[in-house]
Formats: structure tokens, C-alpha cells, sequence
């Protein structure tokens, strides 16, 4: 099949993230990438020039639409994104969920000059909505699946990790706005008074040695446990953090914490509410193993197919053609 056209695609690349799994994703849907890395561009040519490359980039390829992963607002200015729209179709894609009002006020301003906005949480679009801003969609995350597979580890190889873990930072004691993160505390805590060793926390600010852990790292770890955790810095409807994907993705069994929809999502989710379920849960899955190996079977299956970053693009030109049809633009073929 021949390639539909362009894509500007202005992504994140930095220490233990890649977009490469999204513009791979892009290419499998027939088009042909032009990717700016716009952090290496702003911290070596600094901001103003970065502003210019991408119109630039944006006049001089001509794209069928221009994808912009873009969290921070001293980045690239609200008027760039208007002179982007007038070029070609310009979507907006953030998964951080913010809660300064410097973030909201600046996608709020974005969103009125561009196509189509893209939220973590139901909350975000909810708030546009409400100042009658409709071109906004939630969205879920995704990850390389590529990286993010079962590795096929030997029984000995597994050893090397606890049988239950969970891999994210400590914010309990830092000032970033984490409504969760002494709920993530609590949950940790419990996890090490009930099972010691058999349990495993990886991340920064844990403590004995905590460090940051790189996605090669994460994969043999959640392809060693027997049951992955997971925690969401916001309880928002709709919002899950990005780690559940990994995990299920690895084929782990992934003890995943409610969010409204999950049930959408998943055929056969096995969720926690309150912390103190946690361990409970962990009894039956450590000691049914035909349960647990049903379960993690059906969900990696689904995240596999449903949930990959082709089918959240999928997703997100669908939600970008109803919008120019909107504005009368032409389609997105």
C-alpha cells in the first residue's frame, strides 16, 4: 500500500523515553514521518529558534496534518500553533495531567487555535468543554511493544526479582502536586510490612538505594514477577498511568488500580479501590495459578491488539477528521 502523505511530527526523545514507537506506529498506517526532536532543538538552539525550525519544517513539507507532543507552555508559543493551523491541521497530544494553572490556561488557548486536543483525563476535556472549547478528545497512553514484550526468561533468570513489584517514584515527600502520592506511600509500605522480599518497589526516593529504572531494566523485571502493581498519581475517570500497558504487555499479571472505564478497556480486569485490598487480591493469584495465568493471558492479549499505539492513532485521525469536517477542512484521507 502506497504511503497517504506526510506527517510532521514533533515528539519527545529523552533519557528512558523514545517516541520512536509512536512514529513506527504512524509509518504502519502508511505515512511518511518527518520527525523534530524539539527538546534537543530547544536546549541546544534555545526556544525562539525552535518556534521558527518547526514553521519551517511545517512550510516546507506541507504535511496531511501536523502532530505536536507537546507538555510544556515555554516551548512553543500559542501563536505558533495559529500559524501552524493555517498550514495544515495541527493536533495536540499531552499525556501528563497538570494541575497549575500555567499548563491549563496555556492548553486552553492552544486548543482554540488548533484542530484537535488530546487529554489523559476525561477532567481536562471536561473543563474545556465547559468554556465551550469541543475539539478536545481523552486519550489513552500506549507504549513500544516492541520493547515491551515477554522476553521468554528461564526460571533461574526469574529469580533475580521479588514475585510482586511495582516500579514508580516516591513524590510523598517532594513538592509536586501528586494528589496520590501518600495513597502510593501507604500502598508500598503495606506491600514491604506483609511480604518483605517477595515484594520489590523500583524508582526513585524509595530509599536503600532507590534508583531510576530504564525501560531494558523494567521489561526483565516485569517479565520475572508473578504480579505487577500499579498506582496513578490522579484519580481522574478515564486516566491510567502508562505502566499498567507496560506491564500487561510484558504478559505480567497486572493488578491494576481503578479508574473509571477500565472495564471498557479491559475484558477481564482484576482492580483495587482501597490499599488494604491489595494483599488479599495478591493471596488468590499467588495460590490459583490457573486464574492468574487466565487472566494475565486474556489482558496481554487484549493490550497487544487493542491498545498499541497504531490503534490509538487510529483512534486520534478518526477524532481529527470529524473535527475539520467540522470546521469544513478537507478530510484526512
Amino acid at each position: 500500500m502506497e504511503e497517504i502523505g506526510k506527517i510532521l511530527f514533533v515528539g519527545i526523545y529523552a533519557p528512558g523515553y523514545s517516541s520512536d514507537a509512536m512514529v513506527n506506529a504512524l509509518k504502519e498506517l502508511h505515512y511518511d514521518v518527518v520527525v523534530v526532536n524539539w527538546q534537543s532543538i530547544r536546549y541546544s538552539l534555545g526556544t525562539e529558534y525552535l518556534n521558527h525550525y518547526i514553521l519551517k519544517e511545517a512550510e516546507r513539507t506541507k504535511p496531511e496534518f501536523i502532530f505536536m507532543h507537546i507538555q510544556n507552555p515555554d516551548a512553543i508559543n500559542v501563536a505558533t500553533f495559529a500559524a501552524l493551523q493555517k498550514i495544515s491541521p495541527v493536533i495536540n497530544y499531552t499525556f501528563d495531567v497538570r494541575l497549575e494553572h500555567i499548563f491549563i490556561d496555556w492548553y486552553k488557548k492552544i486548543a482554540k487555535q488548533i484542530s484537535l486536543t488530546c487529554f489523559a483525563a476525561e477532567k481536562d476535556v471536561m473543563e474545556c468543554k465547559a468554556e465551550g472549547i469541543s475539539n478536545v478528545r481523552r486519550i489513552h497512553s500506549s507504549c513500544d511493544m516492541d520493547l515491551y514484550e515477554d522476553i521468554g526468561l528461564r526460571v533461574d533468570e526469574k529469580r533475580r526479582y521479588p514475585e510482586i513489584v511495582f516500579i514508580g517514584n516516591n513524590h510523598s515527600m517532594t513538592n509536586l502536586n501528586f494528589p496520590q502520592a501518600q495513597q502510593r506511600f501507604e500502598m508500598v509500605k503495606l506491600m514491604k510490612s506483609v511480604y518483605g522480599d517477595r515484594f520489590g518497589v523500583y524508582g526513585i526516593g524509595w530509599g536503600n538505594g532507590s534508583r531510576h529504572v530504564l525501560p531494558n531494566e523494567e521489561v526483565f523485571i516485569y517479565n520475572s514477577c508473578k504480579i505487577a502493581l500499579t498506582h496513578n498519581n490522579f484519580d481522574y475517570d478515564g486516566y491510567c498511568s502508562d505502566r499498567g500497558w507496560r506491564a500487561m504487555a510484558c504478559g505480567a499479571f497486572t493488578l491494576n488500580q481503578y479508574y473509571l472505564g477500565i472495564e471498557k478497556d479491559l475484558y477481564w480486569p482484576v482492580t483495587w479501590k482501597a490499599v488494604e485490598e491489595i494483599p488479599r487480591i495478591c493471596v488468590r493469584v499467588l495460590t490459583d495459578t490457573f486464574y492468574a495465568a487466565q487472566i494475565k493471558k486474556s489482558n496481554t492479549f487484549e493490550v497487544r491488539t487493542k491498545h498499541t499505539w497504531k490503534a490509538r492513532f487510529k483512534k486520534i485521525i478518526k477524532y481529527l477528521e470529524v473535527e475539520t469536517n467540522k470546521s469544513g477542512n478537507v478530510n484526512i484521507s
